[in-house]
């Protein structure tokens, strides 16, 4: 009998050990794959967890279905173009890295969000996303319809040496309705054809670094809505333009710091009435501005928007910068008359250091006032007889004499006990209990002796 039962309990703890093991292993994956064995790999949430590296021999394709995909610390690698996140699922790569290196892609990008005719989100959450030497006719990540691309918590994406130099790395594929996201994170752009092309674009609290681009920002017609806060966007060394405005609006706010140089067409070229605006917290460095002929004539005041300088176009294109007056050292701001230092204010006659006031008879040194018998210093107050350093207070016998102090009569009251008298008088307590209880239980004991 006993052995039966140990026989079924080794059975039931194999079959349960079994069971876990395949749990485990149908959200953990490596090695080589396909993608569908790869999304296969997903537990009932729709969550993949990588055990090692991951290469996908195919296009990878999330329809419908939202994924967590946490790369832990290992690196995904693609190996063809056409991967998309599409029809309003929302996928998620955390912690580890995405390799496009090499990417020969024929067809619209090599990562989309969305596709024709539908939209996504796609997050990058804590992830090294880099693609080297790639091809790609019109984008390595392409934002469809009003898709939303996040990348965020501390991300870094990577782009460098695009072969096709007619795409670019970041666009959208309609115009502002395409979101994109970039928080605490870091972008670097080297040697591709462009950086960002339309969107809605955030950027905070993040770096953006272009190099070598042909251009660096692209504007359709009212294509772009650029929002830099508190980071720092450089454009350098661009073939044809830094930053190219037709119709729309960008704004650099909260600390943000802005460097165009060394375009060879403009660092800004305005194809049509648009708008940058710059808050007074905000750095904008450019030395060139090109205006096509539909906003000829107009002034850089009116397209430039500066709360500290103002701007004066020449011929060339070269920007003559002035600080604005009355900005912050100017007259009538903080050091102006009729402002903190001027008479009236602080420093005024009648104000602190004024006769009547802090220094004046019967102020705070004239008789009658704090230093003066019957104030601060006189008998009956903090330092007289009487007080805490007189004779007849604490050490007079117990007694405590304080002439004046409360209705100008003098009071007696009992030393506080201390804490040794009250060890004392616990003491005394517990000897007397214990004496009593002593006596009790010897009585009874007698009483039933006699018994």
């Amino acid at each position: 009998m006993k052995k039966r039962l140990l026989t079924g309990f080794v059975s039931i703890s194999m079959v349960f050990m079994m069971s876990t093991m395949m749990a485990f292993a149908n959200d953990t994956v490596e090695g080589n794959m396909t993608s569908t064995e790869f999304l296969e790999e997903g537990n009932e949430n729709s969550e993949i967890t990588l055990d090692g590296d991951v290469t996908l021999s195919d296009s990878l394709k999330i329809d419908a279905k939202d994924y967590v995909i946490d790369l832990n610390g290992h690196t995904l690698t693609f190996t063809t173009d056409t991967n998309l996140v599409t029809n309003n699922t929302n996928v998620i790569f955390k912690n580890g890295t995405i390799n496009l290196d090499g990417i020969k892609g024929n067809a619209d990008t090599i990562l989309g969000v969305g596709h024709y005719g539908s939209s996504a989100n796609l997050t990058l959450d804590g992830v090294k996303l880099q693609a080297n030497n790639y091809t790609s006719p019109y984008a390595l990540i392409y934002v469809y319809n009003d898709s939303v691309l996040n990348v965020e918590n501390n991300s870094v994406l990577t782009a460098k040496n695009e072969k096709s130099l007619s795409g670019g790395v970041i666009k959208s594929s309609n115009g502002q309705a395409g979101k994109i996201n970039i928080t605490d994170s870091t972008l670097n752009f080297e040697n591709a054809a462009r950086g960002f092309v339309d969107g809605t674009i955030n950027i905070k609290n993040s770096t953006v670094n272009m190099k070598g681009l042909s251009n660096g920002i692209n504007s359709s017609t009212g294509g772009l809505n650029l929002t830099v806060d508190n980071s720092k966007l450089t454009i350098t060394g661009s073939i044809g333009r830094a930053l190219t405005l037709d119709g729309t609006t960008v704004s650099f706010k909260n600390n943000s710091v802005i460097d165009f140089s060394n375009s060879l067409v403009s660092d800004i070229m305005f194809k049509s009435q648009g708008k940058i605006e710059v808050d007074k917290s905000s750095e904008l460095n450019f030395k060139k501005v090109k205006l096509d002929e539909a906003v000829k004539g107009t002034e850089l005041n009116d397209l430039i928007i500066s709360e500290n300088y103002e701007y004066q176009l020449d011929d060339k294109g070269n920007v003559t910068i002035t600080q604005k007056p009355g900005d912050v050292e100017q007259p009538g701001d903080t050091e102006q008359p009729g402002d903190t230092e001027q008479p009236g204010d602080t420093e005024q006659p009648g104000d602190t250091e004024q006769p009547g006031d802090i220094e004046q008879p019967g102020d705070v040194e004239q008789p009658g006032d704090t230093e003066q018998p019957g104030d601060t210093e006189q008998p009956g107050d903090t330092e007289q007889p009487g007080d805490v350093e007189n004779p007849s207070d604490t050490n007079n016998g117990g007694i405590t004499t304080t002439p004046g102090t409360e209705n100008d009569t003098t009071t007696t009251d009992k030393l506080p006990v201390t804490g040794v008298e009250k060890l004392a008088y616990l003491f005394v307590g517990i000897v007397t209990i214990t004496v009593g209880g002593l006596v009790w239980f010897t009585s009874e004991s007698r009483k039933l002796r006699r018994k």
